[in-house]
């Protein structure tokens, strides 16, 4: 089992969460190009229709209602950062079925931040966090109407829900495609044989680097000087200073998603009462890779 132990004492983990709720808000009220990435989760669009590489391509004339929903929860109702018991293993236990208006962030990675002083994994957790907050906020988005998705599209969006005959994305993972590149998982200094530990197993403080996954199956090992650079500046995007990687195994279960006790269901924008039991399976289907480069197997975030 994992060597951090730490009191669950919020005094400065308060802080650092605000600071990296605070710098997420910011980041998309002051570019407002970039929050266009959820109109095509709060509209239901297909990714096709999408361009990943261009936000701008969004016609602000066409969605301005959208746009204008969107700025204005994440001006006035942004999600606040909560955190989680450190042995918590599962956000869909009986209570994630009543709506929230709070992201809540897994305590065991929020203890490592106070149980090592190595700054390179400080920025590693800290930066961890705010991909977590930003694929939470496209849950917010996801208002019944949720996003179809092609048999070959990028893994991690194709999602298989019970008693539904068809196949829709994941707004978490196509907010981080949209804001990064591709999705960002950790690579840990002790794993065996290449595979990560266990999730109440893992120890954040031993992070070797985060990588990004992007559509093409390539992974590449990112930065930590220019993650330390993003967070400082606030403004979260595209890396230039990566290094190309071997795929790392189980890529699924190495998403920050998956190492928050996955994407735990919060407020959601528009929604008029709490998911019943069928719009939670809609919001937290299992997922599974569609491309054969990729590794068959499958993690299941219903109990």
């Amino acid at each position: 089992m994992s060597s951090v132990h730490v009191s669950t004492s919020r005094t400065n983990s308060d802080q650092t969460l605000d600071r990296l709720s605070q710098a997420v808000r910011g980041y998309f009220l002051a570019n407002p190009s970039h929050a266009a990435i959820f109109v095509p989760i709060l509209r239901g669009e297909a990714l096709e229709n999408y361009d990943f590489d261009n936000l701008h391509s969004i016609s602000y004339s066409k969605y301005a209602r959208e746009l204008g929903d969107i700025k204005s929860f994440i001006e006035h109702n942004f999600p606040s950062p909560t955190v989680s018991p450190l042995d918590k293993t599962c956000g869909h236990c009986k209570a994630c079925m009543v709506e929230k208006s709070n992201i809540e962030l897994h305590g065991r990675l929020v203890a490592a931040l106070s149980a090592t002083r190595d700054m390179d994994t400080i920025i590693n957790l800290r930066f961890i966090l705010a991909v977590i907050i930003i694929h939470c906020l496209a849950h917010t988005f996801a208002v019944g109407n949720p996003m179809p998705v092609r048999i070959d599209d990028y893994p991690f969006y194709k999602c298989n829900y019970l008693f539904l005959a068809r196949d829709i994305a994941e707004p978490g993972f196509f907010a981080e495609e949209g804001i990064f590149g591709g999705i960002i998982g950790i690579v840990f200094k002790d794993q065996e044989n290449g595979m990560p530990p266990r999730f109440l197993e893992a120890d954040f403080t031993k992070i070797a680097y985060l990588f990004l996954l992007d559509r093409t199956g390539a992974a590449y090992r990112l930065n930590t000087g220019e993650l330390r650079e993003q967070l400082k500046s606030h403004r979260f995007g595209r890396f230039t200073n990566t290094r190309h990687i071997e795929l790392p195994r189980k890529i699924i279960e190495r998403t920050c998603a998956a190492f928050n006790g996955d994407h735990l269901p919060i407020k959601r924008v528009g929604a008029g009462r709490a998911p019943d039991w069928l719009e939670a399976i809609i919001e937290h289907g299992d997922l599974e890779y569609t491309d054969d480069r990729f590794h068959h197997e499958c993690v299941h975030f219903m109990n």
